[in-house]
């Protein structure tokens, strides 16, 4: 799951809060472009919490179906679906 808020800042896992803040990122991280860093070198940016607010403008997300249905009602609905 991520997304960004109405300002363009982007969502991290991990950060447990609705506001923004400022972590010290490195090379492998989400939200970081390490393209032309030295090596070891981290940065500071500023990243949204990953906890979902009124603030937030986009929210990507992905929906599973459960493949597994005991009943032949859920099945049915499953086809309409695909």
């Amino acid at each position: 799951m991520g997304g960004c808020d109405k300002h363009g800042f982007p969502m991290k896992q991990g950060v447990l809060t609705t506001g923004r803040v400022r972590p010290l990122l490195h090379r492998g991280t989400p939200c970081f472009r390490g393209h032309g860093r030295r090596n070891g070198e981290r940065i500071r940016k500023s990243v949204r919490g990953c906890i979902v607010s009124p603030d937030i403008s986009v929210l990507n997300l992905v929906i599973c179906w459960n493949t597994h249905c005991p009943t032949s009602a859920k099945r049915e609905e499953r086809k309409h679906f695909k």
